[in-house]
């Protein structure tokens, strides 16, 4: 997600810069519905096709996340990995500050209203946090029972008034979609980091990410590192 925000301002700073990404095949269409406006500077292909000079691209090459004094504070890593990476690319990192690490909206959708929450449980894919869907189940029955209007980003038993997923949200629609919701709360996945943007970081009042380990230092974040932290912000909802 991080590098693609790189990539995008990357490509728009320099129209004959192009690149192929190679990545697993269920990442692509993801992957593209966020460089579509691109058109062909931007392509993808199978991990199996990645030729001998390539350059790869993730923050453990050579032990940088693991050596990194900073590893678990994302916008200062993040900023410091992609000024190595750009100096293995022979260009000058468009990423001068944390705030460049946003992702960036196409076009805000507010098709499906305006929701008072958004409460992200999707599963986490890299042992950043541990599975509560029942908390979060709980979670968003509360909010439901305040009158509140409340998105989910996975199907689940508690009964939201959306769910990304269900209505066949990709990434880039739901960075488009995400401005449109108060609050969010959740998990530090992929749709989490879609809505740290360019446009909710103008409207969103709050974040609630939890991790047991990785945070952000942008306003008007609040971490919650377990189980336990969780079901006490549970019960102040």
């Amino acid at each position: 997600m991080f590098f693609v925000a790189y990539a995008r301002r990357l490509l728009r700073r320099d129209p004959n810069f192009s690149f192929v990404l190679y990545c697993e095949p269920v990442y692509h269409a993801q992957v593209l519905s966020m460089l579509k406006p691109f058109g062909e500077q931007a392509s993808v292909a199978p991990t199996c096709e990645r030729t001998a000079d390539a350059i790869s691209i993730w923050i453990g090459d050579g032990d940088f996340f693991q050596h990194h004094p900073e590893q678990h504070n994302y916008p200062v890593m993040y900023q410091d990995w992609f000024r190595r990476l750009s100096d293995k690319l022979g260009v000058e990192s468009p990423i001068k500050s944390a705030y460049d690490l946003f992702m960036e909206v196409d076009a805000i959708d507010d098709s499906h209203g305006h929701f008072d929450c958004l409460v992200i449980n999707s599963s986490a894919q890299s042992s950043q946090w541990v599975d509560t869907t029942s908390l979060f189940d709980d979670l968003i029955r509360r909010l439901k029972g305040r009158g509140l209007r409340v998105a989910k980003t996975h199907p689940s038993s508690a009964e939201a008034d959306f769910c990304t997923m269900d209505a066949g949200m990709n990434i880039q629609q739901l960075i488009d979609f995400s401005p449109c919701c108060k609050r969010v709360v959740g998990v530090n996945n992929a749709p989490m980091v879609a809505t740290i943007n360019t446009e909710s970081f103008a409207r969103t009042e709050a974040w609630h990410v939890c991790d047991h380990w990785t945070f952000y230092t942008y306003p008007r974040f609040f971490h919650l590192r377990s189980a336990t932290e969780l079901a006490s912000y549970i019960a102040l909802c």
